[in-house]
C-alpha cells in the first residue's frame, strides 16, 4: 500500500500552491481497514501543508445550507455536512474559516488571515472566495470524488457568465462571528429556477481531458485541476454553446422531462 506522504508527493503540487481539496475519504478508510490500519486525515492534511509551505493556501470547503432555511448561522458552532475531511479542517486551530454564512471554507497557509476577514455578500459573487481562486490561479484537488457532483466552482462561472436558469436571491438571517457577536446579514445566491434540475453529468466529458491529470493509488483517483482559470475558460466556453448544459427541464410534476 502506498503511504498517503508518497502520494502527495508524486501529485503536482508545491511550494507556494494555492490548492482546493475536495474529498470523499470512504474507500481509503475501507482500503486501511483492509490492511489492519487506522486512515488519519490529520497525517493527510499534514502531507499537503508540507507539500505547499507556508507559502501556498489551503482551502477545504466548509458548507453549510442551514441558513437559507433557518436563518442563522454561527461561524464557530455551524458544522458542514461535506464529510470527513471538511468537519476535520473545522476542528484544527490552525485554519480559520471564511465569513460566508453559506459557503464557507476553511483556510490554512500564507493568505489564512487576508480570506478569513473578507466580507461579502454573494456566495459565487467576483469578491468570494471563488473569485479569489479564479483570480489566482488556484488548483484543485478531487479525491475519489466526481467533478460533475462536486464542483460548485461551476455556479461561480455561471455567475459572472449569466448563464444558467439562475437567479440572485437574498437570505437574510442572524450572523454570529467568532467574538460571539450577532447581527442581522444578507447573503446572496445564484440560485436556479424550480422547473429545471441541475445535471452536470454532461459537461465533465467535454472539458475532463482539457483540464484534469488523473493519480491512482490504493484503488483510489486522485484528480487534479491545475488552473482554475484553463477551468473557468472550458466551463464558460461550454455553457455558451449550450445554454441548457447543465439542466434538466422539469414536467408540472416535479419530474424529469424525457
Amino acid at each position: 500500500m502506498v503511504e498517503l506522504e508518497e502520494i502527495v508527493e508524486s501529485i503536482a503540487i508545491g511550494p507556494g500552491d494555492n490548492l482546493l481539496v475536495l474529498s470523499d475519504f470512504l474507500r481509503h478508510m475501507i482500503t486501511y481497514q483492509k490492511h489492519g490500519r487506522k486512515f488519519s486525515l490529520d497525517e493527510f492534511i499534514d502531507a499537503l501543508q508540507k507539500k505547499i509551505t507556508g507559502e501556498g493556501t489551503l482551502l477545504i470547503p466548509a458548507y453549510n445550507w442551514d441558513y437559507c432555511s433557518t436563518g442563522r448561522y454561527d461561524v464557530v458552532k455551524s458544522g458542514t455536512l461535506l464529510g470527513s475531511l471538511p468537519s476535520r479542517a473545522l476542528e484544527r486551530i490552525d485554519f480559520r474559516r471564511t465569513f460566508h454564512p453559506i459557503y464557507s471554507f476553511s483556510v490554512w497557509g500564507k493568505n489564512r488571515e487576508y480570506l478569513s476577514d473578507l466580507h461579502y455578500k454573494g456566495g459565487f459573487a467576483a469578491d468570494s472566495i471563488f473569485g479569489w481562486l479564479h483570480e489566482n490561479n488556484a488548483k484543485v484537488l478531487l479525491i475519489d470524488i466526481a467533478m460533475d457532483a462536486s464542483l460548485t466552482f461551476i455556479h461561480y462561472v455561471e455567475e459572472q457568465e449569466k448563464r444558467g436558469h439562475r437567479f440572485l436571491k437574498d437570505f437574510a438571517g442572524i450572523y454570529t462571528d467568532s467574538r460571539g457577536e450577532t447581527f442581522p446579514f444578507t447573503a446572496e445566491l445564484y440560485v436556479r429556477e424550480l422547473d429545471w434540475w441541475p445535471d452536470c453529468s454532461r459537461l465533465t466529458p467535454k472539458i475532463k481531458k482539457e483540464v484534469v491529470t488523473r493519480y491512482q493509488y490504493n484503488n483510489s483517483n486522485y484528480d487534479l485541476i491545475s488552473s482554475c482559470q484553463m477551468l473557468y475558460k472550458a466551463i464558460a466556453r461550454e455553457i455558451e454553446a449550450d445554454p441548457d448544459l447543465l439542466y434538466n427541464k422539469l414536467d408540472g410534476k416535479g419530474m424529469r422531462a424525457k
